[in-house]
């Protein structure tokens, strides 16, 4: 199940769906629905942003709108999140 994480106010700024499971792990993956990307140059900037955090990688499919995350250590899955959405297009 999906859930909606936030409504996005900038429509350029990608959108954000994740399962309604706890992370609390110290490794975990999740798999992340991203809507709003509009070229393959919003995802490869999702993943310049993610992959340059220390136990943090992320591999974004554009035309899936779909994300793979796998993180080795206390980052959370909210303030991953937040970078994803903190990110806008031009």
């Amino acid at each position: 199940m999906m859930v909606k994480k936030r409504k996005i106010t900038n429509h350029k700024a990608p959108e954000v769906l994740i399962p309604s499971t706890r992370v609390d792990s110290p490794m975990w993956s999740r798999s992340l629905k991203i809507e709003g990307m509009t070229c393959p140059s919003c995802a490869s900037g999702i993943e310049k942003k993610l992959n340059q955090l220390k136990d943090v990688h992320i591999s974004v499919s554009y035309p899936d709108a779909k994300a793979d995350l796998t993180v080795k250590g206390r980052a959370t899955l909210e303030s991953l999140i937040d970078k994803i959405e903190e990110k806008h297009w031009d």
